[in-house]
């Protein structure tokens, strides 16, 4: 996978579809977002930290719904920003992996990498970094 998924200037700009992939009542429906449905699907959480009370198991079947619809390969999470993930994600992680999608985290903190480890979920979800910085210069 390329850096290149990154340079998209309309990641807000979801438009209606953005709604339709909530089932379940969410804390904060705005803070969740599919970047990229495909074959490499990316979702994230617009840069920001995961806020208290916030349920990733409303947005279950709809992941499930995108992996499915797509013929997703992988599924990536883009966790710049999150410093910690509820415990709900986690089993989110297990859930989707059972689809037999090729799990991945970006740019987790310490804390997310430390817990994915001792969860042994670093062996179903791949960690990657990458350099978020603003492209190449002039």
């Amino acid at each position: 996978m390329t850096d290149d998924m990154y340079d998209r200037d309309d990641w807000t700009e979801q438009g209606e579809s953005d709604s339709g992939i909530m089932h379940e009542p969410v804390a904060d429906p705005g803070i969740f977002q599919v970047y990229q449905a495909g074959r490499v699907t990316v979702v994230g959480f617009r840069g920001n930290d995961i806020p208290a009370g916030f349920w990733i198991g409303g947005y279950r079947e709809a992941l499930k719904s995108i992996v499915q619809e797509h013929d997703c390969e992988e599924l990536s999470f883009d966790l710049t920003g999150v410093t910690s993930v509820p415990s709900g994600m986690l089993g989110l992680f297990v859930s989707l992996s059972e689809l037999g999608v090729n799990l991945s985290v970006y740019n987790p903190s310490g804390e997310v990498r430390e817990v994915l480890h001792t969860t042994n979920l670093s062996k179903l979800v791949e960690v990657r970094d990458i350099d978020m910085g603003t492209g190449p210069e002039d």
